[in-house]
């Protein structure tokens, strides 16, 4: 009789976890879309991007197609009255040379987001991840 009742309660163990599993797996699939960006930075730009968003005096971000286009300024401050856009994308980060070559960064190894303030404001760091690190701290 103790065998019957734990091969059940066993069972219903790995029936649960199996559950749970299978749920955690969707929620990926659950989240909300955006079209992908296009960080164009320039040539030797090293630090800091603050974008401010919801600023009506700004202009709205170029696009490409769906995706909104960053042509980031030597001096990495930007605004637009573009809303800050939510939800997961895999976003493209380039170097754009004064002769027109573009090189993709590699996120986190080259640049990397590292925050939204107050849901106006997002912070992006061109350098290796010590120094994103440092701008992380600093921002928060």
């Amino acid at each position: 009789m103790n065998k019957g009742w734990r091969r059940r309660a066993v069972g219903r163990l790995v029936g649960a976890l199996l559950c749970a599993l299978a749920l955690a797996a969707c929620i990926p699939f659950l989240e909300a879309k955006r079209p992908s960006e296009i960080w164009e930075i320039p040539e030797g730009f090293h630090g800091l991007i603050v974008v401010r968003y919801s600023d009506p005096s700004c202009s709205p971000l170029p696009r490409s197609g769906q995706s909104p286009v960053y042509q980031v300024p030597h001096d990495g401050q930007m605004c637009t009255s573009d809303k800050l856009p939510t939800g997961s994308a895999i976003d493209r980060f380039e170097v754009v040379y004064d002769n027109g070559t573009r090189v993709e960064l590699h996120v986190p190894e080259e640049v990397d987001m590292l925050a939204t303030v107050n849901g106006n404001r997002l912070y992006v760091y061109v350098g290796p991840p010590a120094e994103q690190q440092d701008a992380r701290r600093k921002i928060r």
